[in-house]
């Protein structure tokens, strides 16, 4: 499978259809976002003007989740309870989410 091409992009709420029926070959996806890859979510409804250029002015505040105070700290500000982190325990006095993670370092492919 290559990258290039036709990729579609809607949002899940939306896509009602299922997977068995999305995956089939000729479904049609009308009404889809059409979007070049590699992109991100953000990137590709920035290219079909659903939100403005975040780099100019101030526009990175017309995207979601950017309501946040500026120019002050907002790390000790309580986190909504829809955030994907809101269960993580907080370092002491700090608001900020402490989070763990692994890394693992594939070998090297020999040629």
């Amino acid at each position: 499978m290559t990258l290039d091409g036709a990729w579609r992009l809607r949002p899940s709420a939306k896509a009602t259809e299922g997977g068995a029926v999305l995956s089939r070959a000729g479904f049609v996806a009308e009404g889809w976002y059409d979007i070049t890859v590699p992109n991100t979510v953000v990137g590709a409804l920035v290219e079909n003007r659903t939100y403005p250029d975040p780099y100019t002015a101030m526009n990175l505040r017309a995207l979601p989740g950017m309501t946040y105070p500026v120019a002050r700290n907002f790390g000790h500000l309580p986190m909504s309870p829809e955030s994907p982190f809101a269960g993580y325990p907080r370092r002491a006095g700090k608001g900020t989410p402490v989070i763990e993670a692994e890394a693992w370092n594939a070998p090297a492919v020999r040629r």
